[in-house]
């Protein structure tokens, strides 16, 4: 539910799977490896399939979960060189929640802007 009205239902892994952002890799690794492991994941997974941000302790990847499977995600971690550690995880829930508490925003935003 947001503002009121319900904008989904189904059961938790049905809604990561439809409104979720995909998988979450989170990578460990010395800071002058960062622009390295970058590169080789835009490399594996395709450059415009994988976000990848900075959070200064560690890289967060997100790539979509419609664009490759869980097992060939692990595979072509194992294989990038300079990694030290690395958690892969689904959407949260709390992530769902987010983005439906976001698009709700900016539809406000949007029609205070340009009322009808």
């Amino acid at each position: 539910m947001s503002k009121g009205k319900l904008k989904c239902i189904g059961t938790s892994q049905h809604l990561k799977n439809r409104y979720g952002k995909g998988y979450v890799v989170g990578i460990k690794a010395a800071f002058d490896k960062y622009d390295q492991i970058i590169q080789d994941f835009r490399d594996s997974f395709g450059a415009d399939n994988v976000t990848i941000e900075s959070t200064g302790l560690s890289l967060i990847a997100e790539i979509p979960n419609n664009q490759i499977k869980l097992a060939k995600i692990f595979q072509i971690v194992q294989k990038i060189k300079n990694i030290d550690d690395y958690t892969i995880s689904q959407s949260s829930l709390e992530q769902v929640f987010m983005k439906f508490a976001r698009e709700d925003e900016e539809e406000d935003l949007v029609v205070k802007l340009d009322p009808i």
